[in-house]
């Protein structure tokens, strides 16, 4: 009986002792640093004129939101943000003839992803965490080129992202989330219609994100 009841007492402690995390729902907000991948375009028109070229952007900003739920050590989360770069230069070829072309202008990129988590809970105040997601980016392009034609055109395609990052434990319901993720779309095409002429613009996008964010856990 003795015997008995000090296993029984065991079997109790290791049960207690088990690390036991809660299910929870979360807030996350976002800003970071944008640095998007020179853009290889190549073109064609109605005339069948071709062309491709290189478009090379300034480092621009990245603005996020994710609603999601937890339950240690995964974490599950639908992500709205948008991203947006100032076009530097705007290189064209044709032939051998390479020209950089002027460009006012600008793209951007509103996606919305579903993501998922792997958070490794090895130390009392930071987790490290691994994470990918799918989902849907509309890019956009525009501007005016050099002789004053105006550039407004988007589309809506594929996209998915991998991130890598560590969260910071300030409370039990608020972290400090510092990442690294990339992010890239499937190829896509823009068009533009100048004086009768149609042009499409085959096009990617890929872009590498320095994040900082709030986590707010309820």
């Amino acid at each position: 009986m003795q015997r008995c009841i000090t296993s029984v007492s065991f079997a109790l402690l290791a049960l207690c002792s088990y690390p036991a995390y809660a299910d929870s729902n979360y807030l996350e907000l976002n800003l970071g640093y944008n640095m998007l991948d020179d853009i290889d375009y190549h073109m064609n028109n109605s005339n069948h004129i071709k062309s491709e070229g290189i478009i090379d952007f300034d480092d621009g900003h990245f603005i996020g939101a994710s609603l999601g739920y937890e339950y240690s050590p995964y974490r599950m989360a639908a992500e709205i943000s948008y991203t947006e770069n100032t076009v530097n230069t705007f290189y064209a070829q044709q032939g051998i003839a390479k020209m950089s072309q002027n460009f006012d202008g600008a793209m951007n990129a509103l996606s919305i992803t579903g993501n998922i988590y792997y958070d490794f809970n090895i130390f009392q105040k930071a987790s490290p965490y691994l994470g990918i997601g799918l989902g849907s980016a509309n890019v956009e392009m525009e501007g005016r080129d050099q002789l004053g034609y105006f550039f407004n055109e988007s589309t809506t395609v594929f996209a998915r992202q991998c991130t890598g990052g560590v969260l910071i434990h300030l409370t039990e319901n608020m972290d400090i989330d510092l990442s690294y993720r990339y992010f890239s779309t499937n190829d896509f095409v823009l068009k533009r219609k100048i004086n009768g002429v149609q042009e499409r613009f085959e096009m990617n996008y890929e872009t590498n994100l320095l994040l900082g964010g709030l986590k707010f856990s309820y």
